[in-house]
């Protein structure tokens, strides 16, 4: 849901936002392109926001002529590998969570600093993730009872606010193993938060999100 309702908020900025899934090669000169992340249907996604008017171009892969790479790719892009889930491992263990624990995933870009555009382009994103997810939460071990700490801010771990929902519901979950809602955590209630999330609600229905099956 927190991947749905980026996707939102991503178009909402920037009106040319499209995605692809592109965890996979490219056999044929062709995008799917997707209105959200979750349609991609894909582990590892990549975010375009292109200038009106923008078609992709394709050559041959050097490496493997039977591949595509897109030779006019747009300025302004966003590469995700989404959030995973762990079930365990083969070998027997007591976990200190509850399985499965959702892992992180990395948005990256590549970006001119001097380029006007480029650095209005990250600038923007980095305030849509600021109001969709968090920085600030703390750590334990679960089945000790143990909070390592109780007000973590400032690191690279964001978590979605769905997704603190889902950990805060019951209390063996854990984020990434390790990661809990704070005690004063809410749920925002703002009405741009709420108008993102009544839409991807519209789109996906209201279970969608949460960990799929083993």
């Amino acid at each position: 849901m927190d991947d749905a309702i980026l996707s939102l908020a991503l178009r909402d900025a920037f009106p040319t936002t499209v995605f692809y899934p592109s965890g996979r090669p490219l056999t044929a000169p062709r995008l799917e392109l997707c209105r959200t992340i979750p349609e991609c249907g894909s582990s590892v996604v990549t975010a375009y926001a292109p200038a009106p008017g923008w078609q992709p171009e394709f050559e041959e892969y050097k490496d493997n002529p039977r591949w595509y790479v897109i030779r006019n790719p747009p300025r302004r892009y966003l590469h995700y590998s989404r959030t995973s889930w762990f079930w365990g491992s083969w070998e027997p263990a007591h976990w200190a969570f509850d399985l499965p624990t959702p892992e992180f995933g990395t948005i990256s870009t590549n970006y001119d600093p001097n380029d006007a555009e480029q650095r209005a382009f990250v600038n923007g994103v980095w305030k849509i993730i600021s109001k969709l997810a968090t920085n600030r939460m703390k750590s334990g071990i679960s089945k000790d009872r143990v909070v390592l700490s109780e007000n973590v801010g400032g690191g690279m771990i964001w978590a979605g606010h769905n997704l603190l929902k889902w950990c805060a519901l019951k209390p063996g979950r854990m984020i990434d193993g390790s990661h809990l809602p704070c005690d004063d955590w809410k749920f925002p209630e703002t009405p741009w938060y709420r108008d993102l999330h009544a839409r991807a609600v519209a789109m996906f229905g209201p279970e969608f999100g949460g960990a799929p099956e083993k």
